[in-house]
């Protein structure tokens, strides 16, 4: 059995944050490439646009 490792976890996250994100209306937008810089990802509804940052454990 494969264990998982703390990247999957992080991964996996991220694509739950930017699923719930979704689900409420929001258009989101994911940073391409591992260890971006301030946000992991943006998710907008009109004027509002929100940085977001994801940490999974």
């Amino acid at each position: 059995m494969k264990t998982i490792s703390s990247w999957h976890v992080g991964v996996a996250a991220e694509a739950y944050a930017a699923a719930v994100f979704a689900r409420y209306g929001y258009d989101v937008s994911v940073q391409y490439g591992a260890n971006q810089p301030e946000y992991d990802l943006i998710a907008t509804s009109g004027d509002l646009m929100l940085k977001i940052s994801v940490k999974g454990s």
